[in-house]
């Protein structure tokens, strides 16, 4: 499952939303679903500490683009 630069992008904007409202939100829960499936994780849809890094690792990766 393959997200788009653009959809990358949406979902970043989204993720700073959810995360400065701390809440778990669509952004969040897309990009959880996707770091599960791409890193060949169970997909229950919770943060765990592989999802978090893996999250934290995404996250990075933006503002280093930025």
């Amino acid at each position: 499952m393959a997200l788009e630069e653009h959809t990358l992008w949406q979902l970043a904007m989204g993720l700073e939303y959810d995360r400065v409202r701390v809440v778990y939100g669509d952004a969040t829960a897309t990009l959880v679903s996707w770091v599960q499936h791409e890193r060949h994780l169970e997909e229950n849809g919770e943060v765990d500490a592989a999802v978090a890094a893996a999250l934290n690792e995404l996250i990075r990766a933006w503002e280093y683009d930025a």
